[in-house]
């Protein structure tokens, strides 16, 4: 998928743990051995989407083998392979991804500051953290929301 809109930009690996994003991912198939081969059957390629994936994790194997995880909007859990991704589309903005960050860190430490006295900094990093929230939800951010796939 391709937005008319849309500019190329670099995006960091780490920049897509808990985004939101259209994967155009290539593939390969061809001979399934070698008397194929010799008969001209030829390696084929092919590009598909994974569409609205979430990217849960970055799985750094080791410098040549990369793998994003995540779930695509059909619930589907997926491991890609970095290699074979030839472009990524984000649907969130980034002050939406900061958003769901900062949901994550106040159902976290608001479980977390029942249990400590209330002295400790973590009760003020509770506050900071809500006050952060509070700020982009009054700005009008809200969390992305996956189109409704029983409508697609």
């Amino acid at each position: 998928m391709t937005n008319a809109n849309q500019t190329h930009e670099e995006i960091k690996l780490i920049e897509l743990h808990n985004r939101y994003a259209d994967f155009r991912m290539k593939g390969t198939w061809g001979y399934v051995n070698p008397e194929l081969q010799k008969q001209g059957f030829v390696m084929m390629t092919a590009e598909s989407t994974v569409e609205e994936f979430k990217v849960n994790r970055v799985d750094v194997v080791n410098e040549n083998e990369i793998f994003i995880e995540g779930v695509d909007r059909y619930g589907r859990e997926l491991r890609l392979p970095h290699e074979r991704i030839l472009s990524v589309y984000l649907l969130d903005t980034a002050e939406q991804a900061k958003l769901m960050g900062l949901e994550y860190l106040v159902e976290t430490y608001g479980e977390l500051v029942q249990h400590i006295a209330e002295d400790s900094p973590w009760h003020e990093d509770f506050e900071n953290y809500t006050n952060m929230r509070n700020e982009l939800i009054n700005k009008g951010v809200k969390p992305y929301q996956r189109k409704d796939v029983a409508n697609v």
